[in-house]
């Protein structure tokens, strides 16, 4: 009786086993690499190129590394124990989360200074260990940043910043385009001028010195004259305009310069530009000649300022 209860127990005991036997795995399938063709070749070529290019990073000042914004893919050189920082340019908002190829080994962090048009955003990156390697991009509302991340055990870049030639264009084209309104504002100052009313009748003479400021041309329309100067004349090197008296004394006159013309508030006789003082100075006499036959233009004079 006792064999046939252990016998029985056995008999439970296999089944239970069984039951419990973990199923066999199917064999794995062997992957090889996906092949590339010629096109996919010449992209992986042509960014391979880029990510590696060797564009040496200028010193910038509060102990940055500037590089150029676009020319290559930079490498910023991080250490465990230590925060590198990443400036991005004032003003420029992170849109979305930075992505990094490898989140479990490496902290992303944001950090801001300045306010208003100066704020700034940083971000901070700090790796866990040494001897890693990864890319990070980072989306902006004026760009996208492709970085490459290295560590080391002691050495890092702790300050890293940007130089931006496309910034620098589009501050170059704001400031043409303001010129450019100013030049408006110029012309529509200037009172309607018809040209069968306008005296061209004036010519000009250098007197002392060596002038530089010889006008292109003196005209009137009646009630105002108007000094036409070369486009090259500078504000802060105008010369002064006096009238000249029949006495000869030079006399104060209500003048204005608007871009490279000046409006004299009345019609003259005699009048003079002048730069300087005593042996010095630089003078350039304009007379009024009464002759009614207007010399060639130069430009017309209706386009006070344009090119």
């Amino acid at each position: 009786m006792a064999i046939k209860n252990m016998l029985g127990i056995l008999c439970i005991l296999c089944l239970a086993a069984t039951a419990h036997a973990v199923e066999p795995q199917p064999p794995l399938i062997e992957t090889s690499a996906p092949k590339l063709g010629r096109p996919e070749e010449t992209a992986v070529k042509h960014s391979t190129t880029w990510m590696k290019k060797d564009e040496a990073p200028a010193r910038g000042e509060d102990g940055k590394v500037t590089f150029t914004y676009g020319a290559s893919m930079p490498t910023i050189v991080c250490s465990p124990l230590h925060v590198s920082e990443i400036e991005l340019e004032a003003g420029e908002t992170v849109i979305d989360k930075p992505h990094i190829g490898d989140a479990a080994r490496w902290k992303v962090a944001p950090a801001i200074s300045g306010t208003g048009a100066e704020k700034t955003v940083h971000v901070v990156i700090k790796p866990t260990e040494p001897g890693l390697e990864t890319n990070l991009v980072i989306p902006t509302d004026r760009r996208m940043y492709h970085l490459r991340l290295v560590s080391t055990k002691a050495s890092y870049v702790a300050r890293t910043a940007f130089y931006y030639p496309d910034s620098e264009q589009k501050a170059w084209a704001a400031e043409k385009a303001e010129m450019s309104k100013e030049k408006a504002a110029v012309i529509s100052d200037l009172p309607p001028l018809s040209v069968d009313k306008l005296n061209f009748a004036y010519k000009c003479k250098e007197d002392k010195g060596k002038p530089r400021f010889m006008p292109l041309r003196v005209f009137d329309d009646g009630v105002r004259a108007y000094i036409q100067m070369p486009e090259s004349l500078k504000v802060e090197d105008a010369p002064v305009v006096v009238l000249i008296g029949k006495d000869g004394k030079e006399q104060l006159v209500n003048y204005r310069l608007k871009h490279n013309t000046y409006v004299v508030d009345r019609l003259f006789e005699k009048a003079a530009l002048v730069s300087g003082v005593g042996s010095k100075q630089d003078r350039v006499t304009i007379t009024a000649t009464r002759s009614s036959t207007p010399p060639t233009p130069l430009a017309s004079p209706f386009q006070f300022g344009e090119h």
